[in-house]
């Protein structure tokens, strides 16, 4: 894969060329970049007509972000702020120390941080200390709970992913690689379990096709027959799964 990156009014458009693009597609990056992925074969002149061509629908998606990011605003860490898990949400409430060294705690009503060891430091430094200790419970929770879905779905299925990885990616919910490696969007289990099952049973379809042609499309669609409606709820709401 090859990138580059080229300025437009307004906006940085980063173009990636790959073997396994047939054609042209586009995202809007979470942090307002415009990414372009196109085959390895397409001309630059090609490529700046595809961007003047898709110039409202880049406008209208760049506000959408900025609406977006006034719903969701930026984490504080503290008392009362909510995080979700399988779309619940639990009020974030700091506590001493516990005794057995567990850090974080979900419960039927709260998200718990142990923080008694963390007294002496800055509210900055509290702040992210906190953020530490829930995204390495996300990181550990996601990859428990994300690698037992998946292997319920691979023997539906019939195909076995080689390997099973949770990252944090900043703009897709999951990748499966040539190598049929399988790698998801830790936050994805803020989600309905419903939403996480589409996302699942999508990377798993690719380790028999890898594109988003009519072959996946129906893949998905015999394993999950109503899978459209998780791809509007990713759509509609995947900008609030953040930690």
């Amino acid at each position: 894969m090859q990138s580059m990156q080229s300025e437009s009014p307004g906006y940085t458009v980063v173009i990636q060329k790959t073997r396994r693009k047939k054609t042209i597609g586009f995202r809007v990056m979470a942090d307002g970049t415009v990414q372009v992925s196109v085959p390895k074969h397409c001309s630059q002149d090609d490529i700046h007509v595809w961007i003047a061509r898709k110039k409202t629908w880049i406008a209208r998606h760049l506000r959408l972000l900025q609406q977006r990011a006034v719903l969701a605003p930026a984490r504080q860490y503290r008392n009362g702020e909510y995080f979700y898990v399988l779309d619940q949400a639990y009020p974030l409430q700091q506590l001493p120390l516990q005794p057995s060294g567990t850090l974080v705690r979900l419960t039927e009503k709260s998200m718990d941080v142990y923080t008694g060891d963390l007294a002496n430091l800055t509210q900055q430094m509290l702040q992210e200390q906190i953020k530490h200790r829930i995204t390495s419970w996300y990181q550990e929770t996601a990859q428990n709970m994300l690698t037992a879905r998946t292997l319920y779905f691979a023997q539906k299925l019939q195909c076995q992913p080689r390997k099973i990885l949770v990252k944090a990616y900043k703009s897709r919910w999951g990748c499966c690689s040539m190598d049929q490696t399988i790698s998801y969007n830790r936050n994805i289990i803020m989600a309905p379990q419903k939403v996480i099952d589409y996302v699942i049973v999508h990377e798993l379809c690719h380790i028999r096709h890898h594109h988003h042609g009519k072959s996946f499309w129906q893949a998905v669609a015999q394993a999950m027959p109503d899978y459209s409606s998780s791809r509007v709820w990713l759509k509609e709401h995947g900008y609030r799964l953040f930690i």
